[in-house]
């Protein structure tokens, strides 16, 4: 569930700067100049001052616009506004993602399955009782990426960076959790197959590409996938998740489980009506990938929506 969040730019900026002090003259200017920049080359409004259960803010804000394409910002525009601009430019400038409550599909089930049913989700990933994260309701339904996704998850790198290993733009992962072990639970979600054909890598930076490839292939061959699979061409949202959840698993030793969420019998998408078409569909992916056999790390989930129909609408 990728940039669902469609809030156009006028209501980011009011967002953003809702619980700060109002501003006049210049100042009032330089503001609204420095949030129409910023919302352009932002895709999304990313947090507000809540500060949020298990969420550890960064010590050190970044002045850098995310995308690396985007043409710097004017230096001269922080002089004026100062510390104000700084706490303006955190809120836009990182990876949270607030969503409406989703009315059909993965999303919609999703939700309801970890705000008002995360017995059932956990029994079905079956690792004991699981602290969500996200996507929860008093914390806009948002999803999260980059740092943000570490952080809400209270994860450090120790071995390999995540900055080191992706750009930025990466995944949003449709919900995160902790296992009572400690386990971290990342999850992607699909209600329909035309889901699962993602289309391939479509970052434009050279220097964004060449990293990503790199990664892939340092997963691929990490899990023993043959030379020859180039993953960033196929499948290419399936493949990234496997690279973050390597990254974490193996590259830095802190047990993950990525779970993928397959949703049978969603009248409203029209999706697959048993388990074996969908496995059908995954066995596809696993053989254009050169998966022989998935990770420990990767679990697939399976949840049946028609035996809870109109009841969670």
């Amino acid at each position: 569930m990728d940039q669902r969040d469609s809030r156009d730019f006028a209501a980011r900026a009011s967002l953003a700067s809702h619980s700060l002090a109002p501003l006049s003259g210049s100042d009032a200017v330089l503001e609204t100049a420095f949030l129409c920049i910023m919302c352009k080359y932002i895709p999304a409004l990313k947090r507000r001052s809540t500060v949020y259960p298990n969420h550890r803010t960064p010590s050190k804000p970044t002045l850098q616009t995310p995308n690396p394409s985007a043409p710097m910002l004017n230096a001269s525009l922080f002089q004026v506004g100062g510390p104000r601009l700084i706490q303006l430019h955190c809120r836009l400038a990182m990876g949270r993602y607030p969503q409406q409550p989703g009315s059909k599909g993965s999303q919609h089930w999703l939700q309801w399955l970890v705000n008002d049913s995360p017995e059932l989700f956990d029994q079905r990933i079956g690792i004991g009782r699981i602290d969500w994260c996200s996507p929860l309701r008093g914390d806009d339904f948002a999803e999260y990426r980059d740092q943000d996704f570490l952080d809400l998850l209270s994860i450090e790198l120790p071995a390999r960076p995540l900055a080191s290993f992706w750009p930025r733009q990466g995944p949003q992962w449709d919900a995160l959790g902790r296992a009572p072990s400690g386990e971290v639970i990342l999850v992607e979600a699909k209600a329909h197959v035309n889901e699962i054909y993602s289309p391939p890598m479509a970052a434009s930076a050279e220097t964004s590409r060449e990293q990503i490839k790199a990664s892939l292939s340092e997963t691929a061959q990490g899990l023993g996938v043959p030379r020859g699979y180039d993953w960033w061409k196929h499948f290419y949202q399936y493949a990234n998740r496997l690279a973050h959840a390597y990254l974490l698993d193996r590259l830095n030793g802190i047990p993950t489980r990525l779970v993928f969420l397959y949703l049978v019998g969603d009248a409203d998408v029209g999706g697959p009506t048993s388990c074996a078409e969908w496995q059908t569909e995954i066995h596809k992916v696993h053989a254009k990938l050169g998966l022989a056999t998935l990770p420990a790390f990767v679990s697939d989930v399976f949840i049946d929506v028609r035996k809870f129909g109109s009841a969670v609408r």
